[in-house]
């Protein structure tokens, strides 16, 4: 399920992306208690999304899939590489502060889209504020508006 999922969002909603590898497994940097997912990605290489086998297949991780894939969308495709080399680290800075980074509300924002298009569903979003989930809802309808052309 996780795969076609990575399939349909690259297909359907990233212009045909190339779907990168993905692999089940837990590394080091992924130890955070909200961590279900990571993309790595490089200019040497191609992009890989990490993903913590731990993790319960329900709506929630089209959510992260869809998250991590716009990560790589926004690298490879966008070529927006220098808000990403100035992405902060999670540990090192409140989580407001984390998720209020342009590349994270837009991550978030299309990883909603991905939940609401395959599942139906869509996120909680139980540990952010509410200036984190209207930077976030603001950011889906502008995605909508201006890449599917919808609302």
């Amino acid at each position: 399920m996780i795969r076609q999922s990575a399939e349909i969002i690259c297909e359907e909603l990233l212009d045909d992306m190339k779907t990168p590898d993905i692999i089940f497994t837990r590394i080091p940097e992924m130890q955070t208690a909200t961590t279900k997912a990571m993309a790595v990605l490089s200019e040497a290489e191609e992009p890989k999304i990490y993903i913590d086998p731990s993790n319960k297949v329900d709506p929630t991780l089209v959510m992260v899939i869809g998250h991590e894939l716009r990560h790589v969308y926004q690298f490879y495709v966008k070529k927006e590489r220098s808000e990403l080399e100035r992405h902060m680290n999670s540990s090192d800075v409140t989580t407001e502060e984390y998720n209020l980074q342009l590349s994270e509300v837009d991550a978030n924002a299309f990883g909603q889209i991905c939940q609401e298009q395959i599942t139906g569903t869509r996120p909680l979003w139980f540990n952010l504020s509410e200036k984190v989930k209207n930077a976030i809802s603001a950011r889906r309808e502008q995605i909508l508006k201006d890449e599917f052309g919808c609302i």
